[in-house]
């Protein structure tokens, strides 16, 4: 989705560029990384319910839809 705002600038790093292949191979050197935590005293359904579905392939196509590119890291 990167490519497709004209105001943004693609910055190549060390001769490389930010696309879903260096970014998921990690050449790219320049990536977030984001996490979720789970108390282990975490009781609420809720949150189980949560942090489960966030594990799941559906939502991993979800965050892949948004223009999230997963790591093989």
């Amino acid at each position: 989705m990167m490519y497709t705002n004209e105001n943004l600038k693609i910055i190549s790093v060390d001769g490389v560029t930010p696309t879903v292949v260096t970014i998921s191979e990690g050449s790219y050197p320049f990536i977030n990384e984001f996490y979720l935590v789970k108390s282990r005293d975490a009781r609420s359904m809720g949150y189980t319910f949560l942090y489960e579905w966030m594990l799941s392939d559906d939502a991993k196509q979800l965050l892949i839809d948004c223009g999230y590119v997963p790591t093989n890291r």
